[in-house]
């Protein structure tokens, strides 16, 4: 392995060690992947249980493009852990054309309705897996000239993508972000007008009450499901 990448490597681990927040080791992730290994776009995930994915933490990645994702393509992305799951016994790192061969990804619908129009063509997938149990995710994504693609291989990410599952998985098991609690009627109501994409102002008026009850409504759920925001949530009710 390159030394300067290996030395990269040493240096995530140890600028890592010390965060004792969720938030804060998933938007680190990202920043120090770019900083040393150059991959700009990026998004980090947390999976459930049944492998759906939800929460999404992004860097560079305009929240209209994410949630474009989250509603119409995330389901359609071959590098989705349900799709991917046999392949997670050996590897944790995967490209694209570890799954499907460049002229089928180039002719597919998600490449060219939902990459191709926002400038990207790579995607990598780490899967963060600790104890046999998938944690989350980190995608990154490039246009087709992006170096950071060519010049990394798989091994020198894996290197960080196994420290990076231990200390989620302490992280996690400090917060209660898995643990979900049951909703109200009313909270569960407004969850299904938020998937047909009604305002809160929409919701209100539908469910005849006031805009303020709308907004007590979803930052209950916010604690509840132990989502951040709207996109959050969205992403989570949709997977």
């Amino acid at each position: 392995m390159n030394g300067s990448l290996l030395s990269h490597s040493k240096r995530m681990m140890l600028e890592l060690d010390d965060l004792e927040s969720l938030l804060d080791l998933r938007k680190e992730v990202l920043f120090l992947f770019e900083k040393y290994f150059g991959f700009e776009r990026s998004i980090f995930w947390l999976c459930s249980e049944d492998q759906k994915i939800f929460d999404p933490v992004s860097r560079n990645t305009p929240a209209k493009v994410l949630d474009h994702y989250t509603v119409h393509y995330s389901q359609q992305d071959f590098l989705l852990p349900s799709h991917v799951a046999p392949l997670l016994s050996e590897r944790r790192v995967l490209k694209i054309e570890d799954v499907i061969s460049r002229q089928e990804y180039e002719n597919s619908c998600f490449f060219n309705e939902f990459m191709k129009p926002n400038d990207h063509y790579h995607e990598i997938g780490i899967y963060l897996i600790s104890q046999n149990k998938l944690l989350g995710g980190i995608s990154f994504v490039g246009e087709r000239n992006d170096p950071s693609f060519h010049t990394h291989s798989i091994d020198e990410i894996e290197v960080v993508s196994y420290f990076i599952s231990m200390k989620l998985n302490y992280l996690l098991r400090q917060s209660p972000i898995h643990k979900q609690t049951h909703l109200t009627p009313s909270e569960q109501k407004v969850c299904g007008l938020l998937k047909k994409g009604l305002t809160n102002q929409e919701m209100a008026d539908q469910l005849v009450v006031s805009l303020n009850t709308i907004k007590k409504h979803l930052q209950n759920i916010y604690k509840k499901l132990g989502v951040s925001n709207r996109t959050s949530l969205l992403s989570f009710l949709m997977s």
